[in-house]
């Protein structure tokens, strides 16, 4: 596996992962994005994510994965702490803390564009608590008071650069990946650095982005609502 992203290219010392700034959405036509993009690397990869145990009914995980509010503080969207094994890379407990703002701030009349129907960052700081045996790692959460209550299993996830006017789309050589989320189907994720929001539009839009298939919140926020808990469903099979 190559390709380096926030959070994984990193030695597990316990210390701060970094900023994470991306957007996230579907993708009905995998097809398209993969005859313009060159393939630089593959990957697969599950996380398994953890409630602290009082959270559950009763105290106890056996009687299935907690209904949480938006608000509270261990909801998907806001924060996360997944145990997660990423081929090649071995396992590790990773604590995540997620805020939200739009893709375009400050933009002015409707104009129809991806910005218009709800494009989000999710910005992440991530912090790698510890690596080792995922047996170990189980233990350590458990004595911590955390619980799993559910997973999502990236089953094939490419790392890609995609040519966009004649010229390699600058800084998104690693910045944008395609993945098969099982439950969902097809999806895409796109690193923002500052002051390239604009052209990550321009990116999407050459990918064949349409309206409604950016995301407003995080993957595990997404994940939760439509599949953990049964709110509504993703765009289907491969």
């Amino acid at each position: 596996m190559t390709g380096e992203r926030a959070g994984e290219r990193r030695r597990y010392d316990g210390t701060t992962s970094g900023d994470e700034v991306e957007v996230r959405g579907f993708l009905s036509d995998p097809g398209r994005l993969f005859s313009v993009a060159e393939e630089t690397g593959t990957y697969m990869l599950e996380d398994v994510f953890y409630f602290p145990m009082g959270l559950f009914p009763g105290g106890d995980p056996s009687g299935g994965v907690p209904f949480l509010e938006e608000g509270d503080v261990w909801h998907p969207r806001n924060t996360t702490l997944r145990l997660r094994t990423f081929s090649g890379k071995g396992t590790m407990i990773l604590l995540s803390r997620q805020t939200y703002d739009r893709l375009l701030p400050g933009e002015g009349e409707p104009d129809g564009g991806l910005d218009e129907v709800g494009g989000t960052l999710k910005k992440a700081v991530k912090y790698i608590m510890a690596s080792g045996a995922p047996e170990e790692l189980e233990e350590i959460l458990g004595l911590l008071g955390f619980a799993p209550a559910f997973s999502i299993r990236r089953r094939e996830g490419h790392f890609l650069r995609v040519k966009v006017g004649g010229g390699t789309h600058p800084g998104k050589t690693q910045g944008l990946v395609a993945e098969y989320i099982e439950g969902l189907g097809w999806m895409f994720e796109a690193h923002v650095e500052q002051g390239e929001e604009k052209e990550v539009m321009s990116l999407l839009d050459f990918i064949g982005v349409e309206e409604g298939q950016l995301l407003k919140e995080s993957l595990p926020s997404y994940y939760y609502k439509i599949v953990v808990l049964g709110n509504g469903v993703g765009n289907g099979g491969r």
